[in-house]
């Protein structure tokens, strides 16, 4: 009687497990652009440049986040429906060897999903708005 139960409890996890929302596919190559801290400049290719965002994330749970022309590579690790990004190196660079104001400014980033579209959330950028990611390209593309 004992394994009968054991067996329905088993059964009844793994429905309720599959019945639950499905995960989002964060894997791929994913770009945006920061919004400019002086809207009214005019935009050339230096400052386009700075602007651009382009964040990888690879199947086996790491990333490479390029901003402001500067790689930034680490894992990834789920959290409430979306990515946390862990800094771990910078140009290559491992972070933990790094002096405390650059350390600073790799606090954990979040990807998430934000009224309908992909969002990249960094703490540590001017209190600036979220930053908008499109997929363009998907794993393995």
């Amino acid at each position: 009687m004992a394994a009968i139960k054991t067996s329905i409890s088993i059964v009844i996890a793994v429905l309720l497990a599959s019945c639950g929302p499905a995960a989002h596919d964060w894997t791929g190559e994913w770009t945006g652009e920061l919004p400019s801290l002086s809207p009214d400049a005019p935009k050339d290719t230096v400052a386009n440049t700075l602007n651009k965002v382009k964040l990888t994330v690879r199947p086996d749970g790491t990333f490479t986040l390029v901003r402001g022309g500067i790689p930034a590579d680490g894992e990834t690790i789920p959290s409430d429906g979306g990515l946390i990004l862990r800094f771990r190196k910078v140009l290559g660079q491992p972070l933990d060897k790094q002096p405390q104001e650059v350390r600073q400014q790799y606090a954990d980033a979040k990807m998430q999903i934000k009224e309908g579209s992909v969002v990249l959330v960094d703490p540590t950028d001017f209190n600036r708005d979220p930053v908008k990611l499109l997929r363009a390209k998907p794993t393995g593309g």
